[in-house]
C-alpha cells in the first residue's frame, strides 16, 4: 500500500473546511492538508463583495460553535466582518500552516491498488491522501452575471419548497376514512363520474396538460386572451389553456385565466356547462365544492431574509 502525501485532504477552506480541520485536530489527527482554489480561508465571504452583502440568519447562529464571537457589530453581520471572523478562526487554530492555497481540484480518483485518493490539481502536482473530506460550498461556481437561465433555476428551486402535502384528501387516500365527510366523498364521486378527472388528474389534480376552454359551449369573456395560439400561431391552439392544479384551489381565487369566476361555486357551474355539457344542481355543486376544499394541504413556511436598506449609492436593478 502506497504511503500518501497526507492522511486526510480537506477540499475547501470555507467554514466547512475550517470546521473539518478543527475536528481532526481534536481527534489528534495532524497529518492533513486543506486544499483551496482561492488564496485564503473564508469561502464565499472571501469571494463576494457586492454592496449590502450580509448573512441571512442571525450571526450568533451562523458562527462556529468552537469559536463564539460576542462582538458582532449587528444581528445580521456584513460580509467583510464574516470574512475577518473566519480568517481569525483559522489563524487561532493554526490552520494556515495546513493550507495549500491557489490549488483547484479538478479531479478526485480512488486508486484501489495503492489504497489512496489522487487529487488532480490544476497546474500543480497531484496530491494523494488516505481520506478526502469535501467541504466545498454549494455556490463555488457562481456565475459572474445574472442571466435568465440562472433566474429560472433559482425560481424552480424555490418552487420546490411550495409543496403542500397532508391535505384531508391525501389522508383519506392513505386510509383514514374519517378524513372526509359523506358530502365530500359524494363530491369526489361526482367529480370522477362527471368526467372532471379527464383533465384534473395525477398528484397535482391537474397542471399536466393544455386543454380547450369551451369544449361543449363557447367561453364568452371580455378578456382578449386566446390561449396558446398567441405563442404557437396555430389556430388549433386557440383557447387552449394550461389546466391548473386543483391543489389548494379554495385559496387561489379568482378562477380561470381571466379571473372571471369569483367563487368555487361559480367556477364549478361554468366548467360543468362548458367542458362537460352538464348542469350541476345546487346540491351537486355544493358537494363538488366541498370535495375541492379537501385538497388544501399544509402551507409552506419559510423565513424571508431581511435585506439591508438601500442607499443612494446602491446599484439599481437593470431589466434583461
Amino acid at each position: 500500500m502506497t504511503r500518501p502525501d497526507f492522511e486526510v485532504a480537506i477540499i475547501g477552506a470555507g467554514p466547512g473546511g475550517i470546521a473539518a480541520g478543527h475536528l481532526l485536530q481534536r481527534r489528534g489527527i495532524e497529518d492533513f492538508v486543506i486544499v483551496e482554489r482561492g488564496d485564503d480561508f473564508g469561502g464565499t465571504w472571501r469571494d463576494n463583495h457586492y454592496p449590502g452583502l450580509a448573512v441571512d440568519i442571525p450571526s450568533l447562529w451562523y458562527q462556529l460553535s468552537f469559536n463564539p464571537n460576542p462582538d458582532w457589530s449587528r444581528l445580521f453581520a456584513p460580509g467583510p466582518e464574516l470574512y475577518r471572523y473566519f480568517q481569525d478562526t483559522a489563524s487561532k487554530l493554526g490552520l494556515y500552516d495546513r493550507l495549500q492555497a491557489n490549488s483547484e481540484v479538478i479531479r478526485q480518483q480512488w486508486d484501489d491498488s495503492a489504497g489512496v485518493w489522487r487529487l488532480t490539481i490544476r497546474g500543480r502536482p497531484d496530491i494523494t491522501a488516505r481520506f478526502v473530506i469535501s467541504s466545498v460550498g454549494g455556490y463555488v461556481n457562481a456565475k459572474d452575471k445574472i442571466d435568465i437561465d440562472g433566474v429560472t433555476s433559482a425560481i424552480a428551486e424555490f418552487e420546490k419548497t411550495l409543496v403542500t402535502p397532508n391535505s384531508r384528501f391525501d389522508q383519506w387516500l392513505l386510509g383514514r376514512k374519517d378524513a372526509l365527510t359523506a358530502d365530500e366523498v359524494a363530491g369526489y364521486t361526482l367529480f370522477k363520474d362527471s368526467g372532471c378527472v379527464a383533465c384534473h388528474n395525477g398528484p397535482a389534480v391537474g397542471g399536466a396538460s393544455f386543454q380547450k376552454m369551451g369544449v361543449v359551449e363557447a367561453y364568452k369573456a371580455s378578456s382578449p386572451a386566446e390561449g396558446r395560439v398567441a405563442v404557437t400561431g396555430k389556430d388549433a391552439d386557440r383557447f387552449n389553456f394550461k389546466v391548473p392544479t386543483l391543489r389548494n384551489v379554495e385559496l387561489t381565487y379568482p378562477y380561470f385565466h381571466d379571473g372571471a369566476a369569483n367563487t368555487l361555486t361559480e367556477a364549478v357551474d361554468t366548467m360543468g356547462r362548458l367542458q362537460l355539457g352538464k348542469k350541476f344542481t345546487p346540491e351537486e355543486n355544493a358537494k363538488v365544492v366541498a370535495f375541492l376544499k379537501t385538497l388544501t394541504g399544509d402551507q409552506p413556511t419559510f423565513a424571508l431574509p431581511i435585506l439591508p436598506p438601500s442607499t443612494d449609492a446602491t446599484p439599481r436593478p437593470k431589466p434583461f
